[in-house]
Order: structure tokens, then C-alpha cells, then sequence
């Protein structure tokens, strides 16, 4: 049973505090919370902060105002600051030949929603994340946005329970065990999958001083999708039948790269 369901199964009566106190402190809630911490590899002094780290505002608004009990906007916000800076920390440390574009870009490459969702997923974090029911109905508790958004809240969560070290420390565990099945994070090969348009852009400028043309055909009515051809000095180097125009033209991109077939034309 999902952590949210669990406490909500609990609460029979919404109305009551005492009943949500003793949803939360029963042994199945301080079971589930302690497995928790165990993989954030972190013991909080605050349990309250890893709650709210935890709730969606779709939890909080099925909960009386009288609870007085916040969501994790908050902290989402501090932690996205907080990964930043770590973040940019570990990039000039590791890249010092790279520009200050690059150091942007790769920045941007690590910090999205695409990459925190697959963080999240070393922790878990579907498992105990906290929205209403409505979203749990609906797997809102697999949503990539939430997700993203929850994981940033942790970060916070344990830097206002501790200090700056414990919130870095907790990254390290989680990008080092992300690493070791993905690969290097903190690395120029990065920008390949993430934004693969760019860096074909960057090569056509560079050898022709011309950018890479992505046509694309309205979708047709047989199998509804799009004709999208890449052209390179007026030449189709690429092309094919996608669902999908950004996601076409970003496998196209990358389909070209890894063959380099952007080369004598």
C-alpha cells in the first residue's frame, strides 16, 4: 500500500487532528518514514520537515486548515537553489578547461525535470511521495513533474534540518549511485542526450557555416504522424515517420551525430 493511502486509510475522519497525529506516529507510519531515511542514507532531527518535503499541495488540500500543515512548494524552491549551486560547484571543479557557456549549458543538461525524475527513482521517491487522492487515483504519484519538483524539496528538507555539507553529502550518494549504472553526469557527453539539436547545430556552423533545415509534413491520415526530413546544404541527410515533431527532430539530430553523417556533404 502506497504511504498516502496508508495514512489515509487511517484517517477516518479528516476533521480531527488527533486522528492524522495518530495516523503518522502509528508503527506503520514511523516504519515507513524510518525506511525512508534509510535510503536518503539520512537521519532527520525534524521528521516534520521530510513530511512536508514529502506532501504534494494535492494532499494539503484535503487536509482542514486547522492542521496547519504546508506543502512542499517552499522547499521545492530552496532546494532547486540549493542543486544549482552544487551543481555548478562540481562542473568547474571537474571541467576547468570549460567556457562559461559550456558550464551553462551543461548545468541546464543536469538540472530538468527528465534527470531529477531519474534521480528520484534511486530513492524511491514514488513510493512515499504524498499527494491526494484524486492523484493517487490517477498515478499522480509516478507524475516525472511531481517527482522532480518532491526531490528538490528533500534537498532543502535536509539542509534546514542540518547545514549546506549534509544536503551535498546526500547528492553525492544519490549521483554516485545514479553514475554507476548511467555513467559519468559531470561530463561535455551529456549535451549529446540532452539536447542533441544544439550540438548538430554547432557542427554544420562550424565546418559550413549553415544550420541543419528540419522540414516537416502535416501528419497523415493512415498512421497519424509526421514526415520530418533533415536537410544539411540543401542535401536529405535524414529522415522518417514520427509521433511527435520535437521528439523527431531531437532522434534525427542524434541519428546524424552518431554517424556522422553531417560530414562531406
Amino acid at each position: 500500500m502506497h504511504f498516502a493511502e496508508m495514512l489515509k486509510t487511517q484517517l477516518c475522519q479528516w476533521d480531527k487532528k488527533p486522528c492524522f497525529v495518530t495516523a503518522f506516529n502509528s508503527t506503520p507510519g514511523t516504519q515507513i518514514i524510518a525506511q525512508f531515511q534509510s535510503l536518503l542514507k539520512y537521519q532527520f532531527n525534524n521528521e516534520a520537515l521530510v513530511l512536508q518535503a514529502l506532501s504534494h499541495r494535492s494532499f494539503i488540500h484535503e487536509i482542514p486548515e486547522n492542521f496547519q500543515f504546508h506543502d512542499n512548494e517552499r522547499l521545492e524552491f530552496l532546494g532547486d537553489s540549493l542543486l544549482g549551486t552544487y551543481v555548478s560547484t562540481k562542473l568547474f571543479r571537474e571541467l576547468p578547461s570549460a567556457s562559461e557557456g559550456e558550464l551553462s549549458k551543461l548545468r541546464g543538461a543536469i538540472v530538468n525535470e527528465k534527470r531529477l525524475y531519474e534521480l528520484s527513482k534511486i530513492i524511491n521517491l514514488s513510493e512515499y511521495i504524498l499527494v491526494g487522492r484524486g492523484e493517487l487515483s490517477q498515478d499522480g504519484h509516478l507524475s516525472s513533474s511531481k517527482l522532480s519538483d518532491t526531490f528538490e524539496a528533500i534537498i532543502a528538507a535536509i539542509y534546514l534540518d542540518s547545514n549546506i555539507q549534509k544536503s551535498f553529502e546526500f547528492l553525492d550518494m544519490v549521483v554516485g549511485k545514479y553514475q554507476d549504472s548511467f555513467g559519468d553526469l559531470f561530463t561535455t557527453d551529456i549535451l549529446f542526450e540532452f539536447d542533441p539539436k544544439s550540438m548538430l547545430q554547432e557542427q554544420t556552423m562550424a565546418l559550413y557555416k549553415e544550420l541543419p533545415v528540419y522540414q516537416v509534413e502535416e501528419k497523415d491520415e493512415v498512421d497519424s504522424k509526421f514526415f520530418i526530413s533533415v536537410l544539411i546544404k540543401g542535401t536529405v541527410v535524414e529522415s522518417g515517420h514520427f509521433s511527435s515533431k520535437k521528439k523527431g527532430t531531437a532522434e534525427l539530430a542524434k541519428s546524424i551525430i552518431e554517424g556522422k553523417k553531417y560530414l562531406n556533404i
